[in-house]
């Protein structure tokens, strides 16, 4: 695994699943499924805010 510190706001789709704690794998069918977090698509690059991400993950949680 790298140790590159994500300092960007916008991340990649590998910095993105590192963030979410998520595999590159589960970001891309999350969003298959229209369930995944907000995307940029700049040229030919996919990029998340970090923002976007913060608030796809509060939005999964569950009350028991």
């Amino acid at each position: 695994m790298n140790n590159e510190t994500i300092t960007s706001q916008y991340l990649n789709a590998k910095q993105a699943a590192r963030f979410t704690n998520l595999s590159t794998q589960s970001l891309y069918k999350f969003d298959k499924q229209g369930k995944g977090p907000i995307k940029i698509k700049v040229g030919g690059r996919v990029l998340f805010d970090k923002n976007d991400l913060t608030a796809w993950m509060d939005a999964q949680k569950i009350k028991h």
